[in-house]
């Protein structure tokens, strides 16, 4: 410790200490105002105009008549939050703009539902089963572990405890490892077709 006190003593302590501090400073800007967002056009929801131009992929134009123009996203624009943030013909899908193939018009016309997989269903139904049973099981473990701490050395309630404790782990386990496999045959179906 005492070279490093004297190392560090007077000017040069100083001068490291500049030099560290403006060194972070830079690092705290450039991290800040990341070049890619600093000079970037206006993104896709925001107001535009001549001088405000937008992104490219986007293009500026009024939602609807009378209305602020913004950038919409034309086709393969990422950053959309809603079909609204896509230009006509476009669609939001998973953060995309994507040509609407008729799924996003129907719907809104009320035409019918998008079709979907009949594994995507099964699924679903299976997932909400499977879900209230673990709901079930989590509350048979907190049943049981009230009943233990509110046992007071009582033997026969205590062994009651560990045993639905111990029935409402396993019945977990079984939910898990059944919801594993029906996933993995549900995957598999939609690979093999």
């Amino acid at each position: 410790m005492p070279f490093l006190q004297t190392m560090l003593t007077g000017q040069k302590a100083n001068r490291i200490l500049q030099t560290l501090f403006v060194s972070f400073f830079i690092l705290f800007i450039l991290f800040l105002f990341d070049s890619q967002n600093v000079f970037a056009g206006v993104v896709i929801g925001e107001k535009c105009s001549p001088t405000a131009k937008c992104d490219p992929n986007l293009v500026c134009a009024a939602p609807a008549i009378g209305e602020q123009e913004i950038c919409l996203g034309l086709t393969g624009a990422t950053g959309c939050t809603s079909n609204a943030s896509c230009a006509i013909g476009n669609i939001c899908k998973n953060t995309v703009c994507v040509n609407d193939q008729g799924a996003g018009s129907a719907s809104t016309l009320r035409l019918g539902e998008e079709s979907t997989d009949i594994r995507v269903q099964i699924n679903r139904v299976i997932n909400i089963f499977l879900s209230f049973l673990a709901i079930i099981g989590v509350t048979l473990i907190i049943y049981a572990g009230i009943m233990w701490a509110t046992a007071g050395g009582n033997d026969e309630q205590v062994g009651k405890a560990r045993k639905t404790m111990i029935a409402a782990a396993i019945g977990l386990v079984i939910i898990a490892v059944a919801w594993t496999i029906i996933s993995y045959v549900i995957n598999l179906g939609g690979s093999i077709s």
